[in-house]
């Protein structure tokens, strides 16, 4: 069921802007981003293989949600960063901060 989200990461492309969500890229790449923050590594290899990646396929599997589904990783992507980045200040302008980007391979 999770192999068909194991295809390399570098396969999918830079931010579309063509859709109404606030929230570029694929799902795939902000869970990507998350797990590269829990696993402290941008090694996608060691990402995908990774129990955050894993426990993500429920998520990835919703096609329907996209949206949200970027949205809740942006959102745990700024949890993390609110734990050690005195610069954030809330949750609500991370999410607004077009600084925070999904994971891409090779960038």
């Amino acid at each position: 069921m999770l192999k068909k989200f194991l295809g390399p990461l570098i396969f999918f492309s830079y931010p579309s802007f063509s859709d109404t969500c606030l929230y570029p890229a694929d799902p795939l790449n902000w869970v990507a981003q998350y797990c590269s923050i829990v696993e402290s590594t941008d090694d996608e290899i060691v990402i995908q293989a990774s129990k955050c990646f894993q426990s993500a396929s429920g998520d990835l599997s919703k096609k329907s949600d996209s949206c949200k589904i970027k949205e809740k990783y942006k959102t745990k992507i700024c949890k993390e960063k609110l734990k050690v980045d005195k610069k954030v200040k809330t949750i609500e302008e991370c999410l607004k901060d077009p600084k925070v980007l999904p994971f891409f391979a090779g960038s």
